[in-house]
């Protein structure tokens, strides 16, 4: 009679389990620095202020609030709506490719709407809510994401002071607008 084989030990066997590797290194936040605060800065100021009350009383007279109010809202929704696309590009790596188009594009939205003539909407329209929102879009998700890569222990500091620009974008512009639309007239305040 053969003499049975020896079991094997399941104290000594190692198993390697390949599901589970090391965890990721966690990143390196540089926790502000130059970069991380121009961030902030330049983050902070992608606000845009309110032209419905000038429009209403003065430039586009022939009509109504509420389809003057149409700029504004198409202007918002398109800033928001454009993040869908803005964060898969983001994610992709073309940050800058978007910054700058982004803020070509405003720039070139608000030379247009300086050039817009009195009572005709549409071009308000093309300009202000369809370029602006456009641009803005482009700008206004990345801006807020590349914050979250500068900043670990203070990003709750930087993010808010993000948060603060558009209202103090909506406090200050609207007051230098209707200080300059007396002086300058309504393209030349846009272009200020």
């Amino acid at each position: 009679m053969a003499a049975p084989e020896p079991r094997p030990s399941f104290e000594k066997t190692e198993t390697v389990n390949p599901q589970h590797e090391d965890p990721p290194a966690t990143p390196d936040f540089p926790e502000g620095g130059w970069k991380g605060w121009a961030a902030v800065a330049g983050s902070y100021t992608t606000s845009f202020g309110v032209y419905q009350d000038y429009y209403t009383r003065v430039f586009i007279t022939s009509e109504s609030p509420s389809a003057i109010s149409w700029i504004g809202s198409v202007d918002a929704f398109i800033v928001i709506a454009s993040g869908l696309f803005a964060g898969r590009l983001y994610d992709k790596g073309y940050f800058h490719h978007m910054i700058i188009g982004g803020a070509a594009l405003i720039i070139f939205s608000l030379f247009m709407l300086s050039l817009s003539r009195p009572d005709h909407i549409y071009q308000n329209f093309l300009a202000q809510a369809i370029g602006h929102g456009i641009g803005a879009g482009m700008m206004y998700v990345p801006s807020l994401a590349v914050i979250s890569q500068y900043f670990l222990r203070r990003r709750a500091l930087a993010m808010s002071i993000v948060a603060a620009g558009s209202s103090l974008g909506a406090v200050v512009h609207p007051i230098m607008l209707n200080n300059l639309f007396e002086r300058l007239g309504f393209g030349g305040a846009v272009r200020a």
